[in-house]
């Protein structure tokens, strides 16, 4: 029997992302301490911030239950991309912070 390696980034995935649910709820948890300071509501990079942990957890449980579904449909690109979904908020905060340092905020 010959597993293809869609399954094996599918199966990578799903247990790289449960690890990261575990931290993932817990920032959540924190994330209005984002807000501590009076007046930093205003701020861009609080509200992006505080957005991009609150829909981490979710894009999770999006992409794993989304890559087994698409593996057991056998479509590939749709696996990849369910696969990758989580990054996107990651790559996102990245973004956001190296923004805000150059914008001096």
């Amino acid at each position: 029997m010959k597993i293809k390696s869609n399954t094996i980034l599918t199966i990578a995935s799903v247990i790289l992302w449960l690890i990261c649910l575990i931290p993932s709820v817990s920032m959540i948890m924190f994330s209005p301490m984002l807000f501590d300071a009076p007046g930093s509501e205003k701020f861009f990079i609080n509200n992006a911030l505080f957005y991009l942990i609150i829909t981490f957890p979710v894009l999770i449980l999006v992409s794993i239950i989304g890559s087994i579904i698409t593996l057991l449909m056998k479509k590939n690109r749709a696996n990849i991309i369910f696969s990758m979904l989580p990054l996107l908020s990651i790559v996102l905060g990245i973004f956001v912070v190296i923004a805000s340092v150059i914008a001096g905020k």
